[in-house]
């Protein structure tokens, strides 16, 4: 497949013409609506690459590409789509709905980004960007159609696109499409693409060298028609044997029956215990299950059926009887599942749109069902995955439904946490407009709680908390450092990305931070307070490590502004380190940018 200026074919898709009759729909002159289509186009255009940059990536966008909603004759058809109201806002919707499917572009945030540059009104340009969206999509599948292209040469079209990309790459937008910012979009998007657009070519010239099977015809001899006709006269003659023997077993049963069911009781334990294999475990002992109300013999759960009872080298070989056996299982059962660990799992995705997965589950088989989900949809190597098995843990009953679950591993700043039946999702999965809290909750049905992280109401519960905390106070009440930084810490202080000052939202609650510790200074308590911040992952450790720093001095300088003698704060920033939540997550991320308050040694 041959490449092609997506940016330069966009722009033609919208001749002066058809301009100046959007004009009077969008309400914009002719010149606003091309400086849209300049800005817009490659800012859709990068969100394509940061995709692509991954084989299964790539492989997404060209299903997504090759859609029956995707027009291919939309540069003739869009003058007749567009010259109605309702197919205005038809075609705007189709545009959109693609984009959101295929990028973590929202159709929000690139209308931000271009109303930026252009100084149009951010609603005017989400309208529009539908439309240039639903072309450029169209224009793509028409150039795969017109070359017969295929996704293995989609990674090398889109590694083109650097050179009309390049002067419109901010950091606004690079962050925008998952890449932390220009330079590493520079630095890195082109170059991956092109390595797998090299790879994918080399495995399609390889698999084309692999010659067909020959197959040789082999000459299948005529059924013996008579001497199977011979074989079921036999088997009548058998049939009828055994019908004999069987009528004469029932006679002679009716005869010497059986004295009564108590007999045949204390027979079958008999039969049972001398029906088992050696080398096999007559019971499983799950250790650190039993409950402590319960009998210590509990722990062990013997198996219910005398049929499958065995035992273990050195055991006793007498199996329970059968009503014996089955008391026990119901007795230990509840202790042995209200003591394990719930299976857990998050995943989202890391840096332009790379996998990653960690999980904790019960066995070896859970895990390797996970690990074989990963390498069917992303392929052996291409991704990351820190699977740890725990036999303290419930089954993971999630591993049905993991199918639905790794799409969200290519879609950039996605991620789901899963802790037993309580699912959580975060960044762009938690966004409405995406819908896949209710496309989850359909899939995984009511037993599921399914719920989406949103930092604003994650806040506002810590703040509720941290002043309950503070009114449930009364005269008298602990001064000890330590009980005044536990309450102290419950507050967040939510600082504005790389800033190093204390936000408006954290101001009531730092007041009434230096009220506490001045009360218990009035009391004659001096609480002598340690101010430690740390941060998420996200970025260079050591800008991380000063930024803390700074932040720490910041919630100081505060307290200390606010009436409380220096020499009670010592601030000290940590950067990265001691993580309390996966940084894989952006609930994770959100609990690691910290601000701690501890009794100062």
């Amino acid at each position: 497949m041959k490449s092609i200026d997506l940016a330069q074919t966009l722009k033609s898709t919208f001749p002066r013409s058809l301009l100046e009759q959007l004009s009077g729909q969008f309400g914009l002159s002719p010149e606003v609506l091309e400086q849209i289509i300049i800005h817009a186009g490659p800012a859709l255009i990068a969100s394509l690459m940061a995709v692509g940059a991954s084989s299964h990536g790539a492989s997404a966008l060209f299903e997504t590409i090759m859609l029956p909603q995707t027009n291919a004759r939309i540069a003739q058809q869009l003058p007749d789509l567009v010259a109605t109201t309702a197919g205005l806002k038809k075609l705007e919707s189709a545009g959109h709905a693609l984009a959101a499917r295929a990028t973590a572009l929202g159709s929000t945030t690139l209308s931000d980004l271009v109303a930026a540059h252009t100084g149009v009104p951010a609603q005017a340009v989400c309208a529009f960007s539908g439309v240039i969206a639903a072309a450029l999509f169209g224009a793509i599948k028409h150039h795969i159609l017109l070359d017969q292209g295929t996704a293995d040469e989609l990674p090398a079209l889109l590694a083109d696109q650097w050179s009309t990309v390049a002067p419109h790459m901010t950091d606004a937008l690079a962050t925008s499409v998952g890449v932390e910012s220009a330079a590493v979009f520079r630095d890195s998007i082109p170059g991956r693409l092109r390595l797998l657009a090299g790879t994918l070519k080399g495995q399609a010239a390889a698999r084309a060298e692999i010659p067909d099977e020959i197959h040789t015809p082999v000459k299948v001899a005529n059924p013996p028609t008579r001497k199977v006709w011979r074989l079921r006269g036999w088997v009548w003659v058998l049939f009828a044997i055994l019908a004999l023997v069987l009528a004469a077993l029932f006679t002679y049963n009716s005869l010497h029956p059986v004295a009564d069911r108590s007999e045949r009781a204390s027979i079958e334990p008999t039969v049972a215990a001398g029906s088992m294999q050696p080398g096999s475990a007559a019971q499983t002992t799950v250790p650190g299950t039993v409950s402590s109300q319960a009998p210590a013999a509990s722990a062990a759960v013997p198996v219910a059926s005398p049929a499958t009872a065995t035992s273990a080298p050195g055991e006793s070989a007498n199996a329970p009887a059968p009503h014996a056996a089955s008391s026990a299982v119901s007795a230990s059962q509840p202790a042995v599942a209200s003591a394990l660990r719930n299976a857990q799992l998050v995943l989202g995705a890391g840096k332009a749109g790379g996998q990653a997965l960690t999980a904790t589950v019960g066995n070896e088989a859970e895990k390797t069902q996970i690990i074989d989900a990963l390498n069917q949809r992303f392929g052996a190597g291409h991704f990351l995955a820190d699977v740890t098995v725990d036999q303290g843990t419930a089954r993971a009953d999630w591993l049905d439904h993991i199918s639905a679950l790794l799409p969200l591993m290519s879609l950039p700043h996605a991620d789901v946490t899963i802790d037993g039946r309580t699912i959580e999702l975060g960044g762009a999965a938690a966004e409405d407009r995406l819908g896949w809290l209710q496309r989850l909750q359909g899939q995984f049905g009511p037993e599921y709680r399914i719920k989406a992280f949103h930092s604003d109401q994650a806040l506002a519960e810590a703040t509720a908390a941290f002043r309950n905390a503070m009114a449930a106070r009364t005269q008298g009440s602990s001064c000890a450092a330590a009980d005044v930084s536990k309450i102290l810490s419950l507050q967040v202080v939510d600082f504005e990305r790389s800033s190093g000052h204390v936000p408006s939202s954290a101001v009531e609650n730092l007041d009434k931070s230096a009220q506490l510790i001045r009360a218990c200074q009035n009391s004659g308590k001096t609480a002598k307070l340690a101010i430690q911040a740390f941060s998420d992952n996200v970025g260079d450790p050591q800008a991380n490590l000063e930024l803390s720093k700074k932040r720490a001095e910041a919630v100081r300088d505060f307290l200390v502004h606010d009436g409380i003698p220096a020499d009670l704060l010592t601030a000290q920033g940590y950067g990265v380190a001691q993580p309390v939540a996966s940084n894989l997550t952006a609930h994770g991320r959100f609990a690691n940018r910290r601000i701690e308050f501890l009794a100062a040694q």
